[in-house]
């Protein structure tokens, strides 16, 4: 038999507050997902200990985490570490190192980390990220941190920091190889064979529930606030496409509601009165909608994994997103969805039908759907790959 496996810790960089899901996704996930498979482990987090109300929640300052003698105290195995590769935070993971701890780096990203890997596509999601800090000329500041990060010399910290990981996953096969091209256009081909594909996990109770039918239902999850996440272009779309399948519905979820409410409430009313736009609600209870919906939907510019997608596939759902996004060429690999080639109203119009149509012949399996993803995003078989991945040589 072989031993059992040590002490796992899910650590994940950020001030620890009582207000965001931080056990709903990220290191909570993988935390839960050791669990899973009978590993002690506990949820590490920046905060003071005097917050500390569960017994599996550890929070330290961080110069607490930059001290090897604080992560020798708790004798691991290793560590799921989110530290995004940031300067900031090397002095913690070259820590984690000399206490002996082994680490795998989460990298929240789709590869594209440089401009030398995709100019036009850097550009645009600096220009994005811009237009939402409501900054000044935009495209200049875009341009200007584009053309900043072109000289090699820009990455050195960020090297330094991946050098001291013993595993970087990457969560889409294609974002793995977009990030394999940024490390060799650094001159650090030894790094590439560290890179290994690591999805974000999905919470269990994301499953195809057979008793709940699945209806002619369209489903979109996000912070629809956030310009990132293109609303307007998810409106647009339904737009196009429920005046030609009259019997679908569709279903938006998530903050930013008041302004979803202005731009539906400019269609015709025999699509307006089609679209139901509800608040955030709990993760705990996103699951149903999932599982009722026939098709989820994003829109969003940019994406390192789109963790609503990964949870509504574990539900049977099929999606719809942009090929530009490196995950979504992966969510739709396996008779689970259909990419637009851009983000235009027309073509996410077509995508969308495409499903319709799929639905209607049969192409779409719910219970496989569901089967072939829970196998491979669920929290527990996330959290036994990188269980598996440190026993490798």
């Amino acid at each position: 038999m072989p031993p059992p496996p040590g002490r796992w810790f899910a650590v994940i960089l950020l001030q620890y507050n009582l207000r965001d899901p931080f056990w709903d996704r990220d290191a909570g996930l993988f935390h839960e997902g050791f669990k899973a498979n009978g590993v002690d482990s506990r949820f590490v987090a920046l905060g003071d200990p005097a917050m500390v109300q569960r017994p599996d929640l550890v929070l330290a300052s961080q110069p607490q985490m930059e001290d090897p003698a604080w992560w020798r105290q708790w004798k691991l195995e290793g560590v799921v570490l989110y530290s995004w590769a940031l300067p900031r935070f090397t002095r913690v993971t070259r820590a984690l190192k000399e206490a002996g701890v082994k680490v795998v780096l989460v990298l929240d990203a789709d590869g594209v980390r440089s401009p030398q890997v995709w100019f036009s596509r850097y550009l645009q999601t600096k220009y994005v990220y811009a237009r939402m800090e409501r900054r000044f000329f935009p495209w200049a500041v875009a341009l200007a941190k584009t053309l900043g990060a072109l000289p090699r010399s820009h990455y050195t910290q960020t090297l330094q920091h991946l050098e001291l990981a013993d595993r970087i996953g990457v969560p889409s096969p294609l974002g793995m190889q977009r990030f394999s091209r940024f490390l060799l256009h650094c001159g650090r081909p030894d790094l590439v064979p560290r890179l290994t594909l690591l999805h974000h996990p999905v919470a269990s109770h994301m499953t195809y529930n057979p008793a709940v039918r699945k209806q002619p239902l369209i489903v979109a999850v996000g912070g629809w606030e956030r310009l990132v996440k293109g609303a307007p272009l998810l409106v647009q779309a339904l737009a196009r496409a429920l005046p030609r399948r009259p019997e679908y519905r569709a279903r938006i979820i998530g903050s930013g509601r008041e302004a979803l409410e202005e731009r539906v409430g400019k269609l015709p009313p025999e699509v307006r009165q089609r679209i139901e736009i509800l608040g955030p609600i709990p993760n705990s209870q996103l699951g149903r909608h999932y599982q009722e919906a026939r098709i989820f939907v994003n829109s969003s510019y940019s994406e390192s994994f789109g963790i609503a997608a990964a949870e509504a596939l574990c539900c049977g759902c099929s999606v719809v997103g942009t090929a530009l996004i490196a995950s979504f060429n992966y969510f739709c690999s396996e008779a689970s969805g259909t990419l637009s080639c851009n983000r235009s109203p027309a073509l996410y119009c077509d995508a969308i039908c495409a499903e319709m149509a799929a639905w209607d012949s049969g192409g779409r399996d719910p219970a496989r759907i569901s089967a072939t993803w829970t196998a491979r995003l669920h929290a527990g078989q996330v959290a036994r790959a990188v269980l598996r991945m440190s026993e490798a040589p």
